[in-house]
């Protein structure tokens, strides 16, 4: 054990050296040089003097040399105090480098916070503390306690041991670990605490409780558990030394230390800590061997510069690295600061990067280093072998965000930019609530979440002004707590699910009913208005993975499925594709985690009977598990030339036995996109050396096609969120992608082939939307009807909120009762009288085409767009219109004919039933263009909607396409035309009243209908209201129509009156009769007299008047002539 003693020579001449400086700055050095904490800060005292040493022979710090002085906390907390409260009240000293426990960094606090002196602490510590006064070097817990957590739950089993010394940092430290474990599926079998030794009695005692606590856990858990140590100081030594004793080894009941290092392992004994473990950000390299993941010049220069000083046997450990960190990154900051004033010194520390042994750190403003998180495993001669560790610096976080107290809470030290003088600190900056859900079999899912959310945070600088804090949620707590935590969040987003997850997920639907939900993936049938799925659909993975197959030239083929419903679907799309074609060998159905030896020997019998020579065997089954070994294994029996393809394995989970199978995927771990480069360096960096599978991805990308849709939508709220994402085309890891209508993602898909050692190489390729030389668009939707994966795009009323849409809609309003004013004046002003005359088959047609424009109401109030409510609507509203506008116009013309016949030849008209027939067929003719026009609309609109996107203003699924808008086009030029030839009718000689009146009705009757088209139609579906006004727009006319027409046809049914015709020339005949003498004497007056002037109006021109004489001339003749006959 190194003492005092044996260093206080150099520390001395090292002392005495300072004082020779003229020139000279006072630094202090506070640490227990005596006591039981000695062990380990006495090395942490020399790591500080050799970096100071180094920086005196490099010239000093603005010229001046540095003089330190030893101040020893005994380790004893109250020492600590005192020996604080002296520095502080010594202007002479610049700054202070101490400290090792957390009861003594607490003991001095007060004193550097008062006098405005500055501290650097040089260990790991709990965390939950950020002082303007403390620069803290060391790890904080999502630096080593949080990493080796994960580490742990991926490698031992479950339970957890807690065992560490009584004060501050191992019951923080603690209480951390088990919030860890409460969310993320740890249990804790026991925790218990031991005192600090204050003398040798108390020491004993300390072993007599270490010795029961170990017998206790042994009868506990025989089995073994994991062991998390918190203890400092001797009480390491008898516990490891009891560990030895009690046959508890390593591989049973193996232990992570958080306080031990290469120095202490020597005192207690190499034998005894070999196998087991430590978490810190460094570790003393071989140097025999290439060190991993941290520069081999600069740590072994870092060795054998402390060598070199203090000695060939001493070993250096992560406090010592962190110590001498802080004191060059001091000495960087007073040169950048041109000043040893506190404040300014303070300032420029901040974004300082010192390349240390551990690799590069940086300074932030939360007074935290970001540094390396690792785990090393004890060797035979001491040293550490790096069994885990992450690439690149992880940014500390000192409020633990597990914790319900501190969660969402941040430290920043800078100086405002808005408050002169003043300066942030403890703050809770605008959250956004967000819940993971975790299955802790899936903790690298969660890891790819973490990273999105810390990218969101820190280089996109959160969204819109706000953090993300998120909410793990065990899916393995009871729905209950479960329902409690998923509440208040604003999004949720879950692991790849099986069965029972998914399950519960739609059982908990009414708890997130105020969030969108996104699933990387399912073997279940989660499908809700605010769920949004990232896996391929059935059709995405085989619509053209079948074909590719079928070009093997195979004659069968067999389905391995799981019984599941995704993998059922699987299965009878294969079979509606290839049932007719190929030879179908049957379908096995495994349990994915049992042993299935006996089925699997039967399924290749069956396989081998059916006599095939090339076949296709379809692989549904999830994960890998032993019958998955003993299905590929089983594959090797099979006579027949077989091409295996795996539609449910993600690339983790393949092994070599798979060689030469298939796999179907958005993402391979190969691909050459950027994003992916860039989020492979991130998650290796973050996480170590980890296979990224497809659901990791798709997890990653569903929060940040969240965030971007949030900023597109520029809102939190619901509605906006989710109709912004709509058609938000999005860079991902995999290619671009985006989110359709039916709340799954079109994307680009491949086909990779395992190769030997597992992996994949990418065999197949299919692009996706805008990535360079687009190839094939992989839709979630099946432009047929009966795909088994349509769910049917979302109808989603918008909120009515900008001024624009309020316009639109007041301007809606304002047509509809503009329109309903309009047509009652019509009808009764002047209407009712052809009505009333009309014939049975026009009141019949129109009659029946207003009930099927009533119809249309209900199709639009349907929330669910399907192709069946696209017909139910489209049948109805156009049909309906083609049948009354039809038979109206029909009724014009008639007229129209009857008039003109009447003028021109002065005789009764006869019934033409081949105009009649005509007119029906014709009606006949525009229903069945109608019905073609309707049913390749909605097919072609499906198609349209996945394929290139529709304007998030725009829900009808069933009006944005060529032919939905050639439906409108020919309503809209029906009515012109009819409108034309209506007021054509002006133009008969002496027309009667029947046909001014019709032709007014039908001039009218299409300018509501334009109306109606332009105004309601065309505005935009945001709201509720809108849909209303478009139903009782179509609505209101329709029922007065097919009221106002019902009278009159059940009363000419009942008098069995007939065609409109043959009663226009009875009128016709009885109104010659009445008016022959009138005529006579009209003729006789004109003649000798003249016209009357003031009859013709006296604006009219002469030349008017005498075309007018002429005419009344040959019309008197006529009437004469008539006369004379009869």
């Amino acid at each position: 054990m190194a003492s005092l003693d044996q260093n206080f020579p150099m520390l001395v001449l090292s002392l005495l050296q300072g004082s020779w400086c003229q020139e000279y700055v006072d630094v202090a050095i506070l640490h227990s040089l005596t006591g039981t904490l000695a062990i380990s800060e006495i090395t942490v005292v020399q790591a500080e003097i050799l970096a100071i040493e180094e920086l005196n022979a490099a010239g000093g710090v603005l010229g001046k040399q540095i003089r330190y002085t030893l101040h020893d906390g005994q380790s004893s907390p109250s020492v600590f105090a005192s020996k604080a409260q002296s520095i502080t009240t010594n202007a002479s000293i610049a700054t202070t480098f101490g400290c090792w426990t957390s009861s003594s960094r607490k003991a001095v606090l007060p004193y550097y916070e008062g006098a405005n002196k500055q501290l650097w602490y040089p260990v790991q510590y709990e965390g939950q503390e950020c002082s303007k006064n403390v620069f803290y070097s060391g790890a904080s817990p999502n630096e080593q306690i949080e990493p080796s957590i994960f580490w742990l739950l991926n490698q031992y089993p479950r339970n957890f041991y807690l065992l560490g010394s009584d004060y501050v940092f191992p019951r923080t430290a603690n209480k951390i670990i088990k919030a860890m474990l409460d969310k993320l599926g740890g249990t804790v079998i026991d925790e218990q605490y031991v005192p600090l030794p204050a003398d040798a009695q108390q020491s004993a005692d300390n072993q007599i409780a270490l010795s029961n606590y170990l017998d206790s856990l042994k009868t506990r858990m025989p089995q073994g558990c994991v062991i998390y140590n918190s203890l400092n100081g001797d009480a390491n030594v008898q516990l490891f030394t009891l560990l030895q004793q009690k046959n508890m080894s390593a591989q049973m009941y193996p232990t992570m230390s958080v306080s031990i290092t290469e120095t202490e392992a020597n005192v207690i004994g190499v034998d005894k800590l070999f196998g087991h473990f430590a978490a810190w950000n460094y570790f003393m390299p071989d140097p025999t061997t290439q060190p991993k993941t941290f520069t081999q010049t600069i740590s072994q220069g870092f060795v054998k510069r402390f060598r070199s000083r203090f000695g060939n046997a001493s070993l250096v450990n992560d406090p010592m690295e962190a110590a001498y960190i802080n004191v060059y990154i001091w000495a960087t900051a007073v040169d950048k600061a041109q000043s040893f004033d506190v404040d300014l010194v303070r300032q420029a520390a901040y974004g300082v990067t010192f390349d240390a042994p551990e690799g590069t750190v940086t300074l932030q403003t939360n007074h935290h280093l970001s540094k390396y998180a690792r785990i090393g495993q004890f060797r035979a001669d001491g040293l550490l072998d790096i069994v885990w560790a992450n690439q690149n610096p992880v940014y500390p976080v000192p409020w633990n965000q597990y914790i319900p107290e501190t969660t969402g809470k941040y430290c920043n030290w800078a100086l405002s930019t808005n408050t002169s003088g003043s300066y942030y600190s403890q703050y809770s900056p605008p959250q956004i609530n967000i819940a993971l859900l975790y299955d802790p079999e899936q903790s690298k899912i969660l890891q790819s979440q973490l990273l999105a959310i810390q990218k969101i945070n820190t280089v996109l600088s959160g969204v819109l002004g706000n953090i993300l804090v998120p909410n793990i949620v065990n899916i393995n707590w009871d729905s209950t707590r479960i329902a409690q935590n998923l509440q208040n969040a604003s999004a949720v987003f879950t692991p790849a699910l099986n069965l029972t997850q998914d399950a519960l997920l739609q059982s908990l639907s009414a708890s997130y009913s105020k969030a969108l939900v996104y699933v990387p993936s399912t073997v279940g049938q989660t499908n809700a208005r605010n769920v949004f799925r990232f896996d391929l659909t059935v059709y995405q993975m085989l619509s053209r993975t079948l074909p590719w197959l079928s070009s093997f030239k195979i004659d069968a083929f067999f389905v391995v499925s799981d019984g599941s419903p995704k993998a059922l679907e699987i299965s009878k799309y294969v079979k509606s594709q290839w049932q007719t074609k190929y030879k179908f060998l049957g379908q096995a159905n495994l349990t994915v985690m049992g042993e299935n030896t006996l089925q699997i020997q039967q399924m290749i019998q069956t396989i081998n009977q059916g006599q095939a020579t090339r076949m296709v065997i379809i692989n549904t089954l999830p994960g890998y598990s032993p019958s998955i070994g003993q299905l590929f294994s089983g594959f090797r029996n099979i006579t027949a030339k077989v091409k295996i393809l795996n539609t449910n394995l993600e690339e983790d989970q393949l092994v070599p036995i798979m060689q030469g199978s298939y796999t179907v995927s958005t993402y391979f771990e190969s691909l050459l996109v950027p994003e992916n480069q860039a989020f492979l360096t991130t998650y290796t960096g973050t996480y170590g050396t980890n296979k990224v599978t497809e659901s990791m991805v798709q997890a990653y990308n569903a929060i940040m096609l969240w965030m971007n849709a949030v900023k597109q939508a520029q809102s939190l709220d619901l509605t906006k969120i989710r109709v912004a994402q709509y058609g938000l085309v999005q860079s991902s890891l995999s290619g671009n992608y985006q989110m359709e209508y039916s709340n799954r993602i079109s994307c680009s898909y491949r086909i990779g082939k395992v190769v030997t050692d597992g992996s994949l190489a990418i065999y197949r390729f299919e692009m996706g939307i805008d990535d360079t030389n687009t190839a094939l668009f992989v839709s979630p939707l099946k432009a047929v009807q009966g795909d088994p994966d349509y769910y049917g795009p979302v109808l989603i009323p918008e909120p009515l909120s900008s001024p624009g849409r309020i316009f639109t809609l007041s301007m809606a309003v304002i047509g509809c009762i503009f329109i309903i004013v309009l047509w009652f004046w019509v009808m009764y002003h002047q209407g009712m009288l052809v009505i009333r005359r009309a014939g049975i088959k026009f009141l019949t047609l129109t009659l029946l085409g207003s009930l099927l424009g009533i119809t249309c109401v209900f199709c639009i109030y349907t929330i669910q767009r399907t192709p069946l409510s696209c017909r139910l609507q489209y049948w109805p509203q156009h049909v309906g219109f083609f049948l009354c506008f039809g038979s109206l116009l029909q009724k014009c013309m008639t007229v129209y004919a009857v008039n003109k016949k009447r003028s021109a030849k002065a005789k009764p008209v006869k019934a033409n039933p081949i105009r009649n027939v005509a007119g029906l067929v014709l009606l006949i003719v525009t229903v069945l263009v109608a019905q073609y026009f309707v049913e390749q609309d909605v097919i072609e609109t499906l198609h349209y909607t996945v394929e290139n996107g529709v304007s998030y203003r725009e829900f009808d699924i069933c009006k944005h396409t060529p032919f939905g808008y050639g439906i409108l086009v020919a309503e809209l030029l029906t009515c012109i035309i009819g409108s034309v030839l209506a007021f054509q009718i002006r133009d008969v000689p002496h027309p009667s009243d029947e046909a001014m009146h019709m032709g007014e009705a039908v001039y009218v009757w299409a300018f509501t209908r334009i109306i109606l088209e332009v105004v309601i139609e065309f505005a935009p579906y945001e709201h509720e209201l809108f849909f209303q006004l478009q139903a009782w727009g179509e609505i209101i006319p329709n029922v007065h129509t097919a009221v106002i027409f019902v009278i009159p046809l059940w009363w000419r049914v009942r008098n069995g009156q007939g065609n409109d015709e043959s009663y226009l020339n009875s009128r016709h005949r009885s109104r010659n009769q009445s008016t022959g003498a009138k005529s006579s004497h009209i003729a006789n007056s004109i003649i000798k007299e003249g016209p009357d002037r003031n009859s013709l109006g006296k604006s009219s021109s002469e030349q008017d008047l005498l075309q007018q004489i002429e005419l009344l001339k040959k019309e008197v003749q006529s009437l004469k002539e008539k006369n004379d006959l009869k």
